[in-house]
């Protein structure tokens, strides 16, 4: 008809399928599909990409599980191999965004850039928002991991480490909040105040000890701060409930 044909995927899948119920084993029609992907010349991608498919289809038919995590660990090394180099995650279809995030968690745990680059790149805010509050976490682990009095002589670092973890928090709390994830955002927010108020401390020359705090110290560092703003960013930071006309007695 001298009308160029327009390539479906779909269409063509469903065609395969119904060659495939000639055979006896559509299991060893997908093992043979598979089989043929090292005979594919190298940068051939669409080809072993669709080989990779068809053969998933036939594994599905057949619930063949072995045939289908070869076929995923395949797709996961074409994705490593390929996407990661040049950071073209956007590639990937947006139902997978969770799997893919799950997958670079496992395969780069140390790569936190990369983790909120394909967050980002799937707008999935409230996954960046827990990437930001685990680091601004491990900053107050940092700080925790040492007796406060240690701390309080190398104030300079002690400080440095305090305002990274305000910002990343600072951070949490507007990526939660874009992604509607309320409670999330509030507690992070009123962590950001604690945070503040203990730079505030140790810039005015005040080394009382408001954050890592175990609840059973909570009472008698609320007792110790001069004013009731303060008690009540300590309480509300921490979740704990006082008996207020106590504290307000002593």
């Amino acid at each position: 008809t001298g009308h160029k044909q327009m390539f479906n995927p779909t269409e063509e899948s469903q065609t395969f399928l119904q060659l495939t119920t000639l055979c006896q084993d559509r299991t060893l029609v997908g093992m043979k599909l598979l089989d043929k992907i090292s005979s594919v010349p190298h940068g051939e991608l669409s080809c072993t990409t669709e080989l990779l498919i068809l053969a998933h289809h036939c594994f599905t038919l057949t619930c063949h599980m072995e045939g289908i995590i070869r076929v995923l660990q395949a797709a996961q090394m074409l994705t490593d191999n390929h996407l990661a180099p040049s950071e073209e995650y956007g590639l990937v279809s947006g139902t997978l965004k969770t799997a893919l995030l799950d997958y670079i968690k496992r395969c780069r745990p140390g790569d936190s850039e990369k983790h909120n680059m394909i967050a980002l790149c799937f707008s999935m805010c409230r996954e960046i928002g827990e990437n930001h509050e685990a680091a601004a976490r491990i900053q107050l682990k940092l700080i925790e991991s040492q007796p406060w009095e240690d701390s309080l002589k190398d104030g300079h670092q002690l400080k440095q480490l305090l305002l990274k973890a305000l910002t990343l928090m600072l951070d949490a709390a507007e990526s939660y909040a874009k992604d509607s994830c309320v409670r999330q955002a509030q507690h992070c927010q009123r962590l950001t105040k604690l945070i503040t108020l203990q730079i505030h401390f140790l810039n005015t020359g005040q080394n009382i000890m408001l954050i890592n705090l175990g609840r059973h110290k909570l009472m008698d560092c609320i007792l110790a701060l001069p004013r009731f703003y303060q008690a009540s960013i300590v309480a509300e930071a921490y979740d704990f409930v006082p008996d207020w006309a106590e504290i307000l007695y002593q």
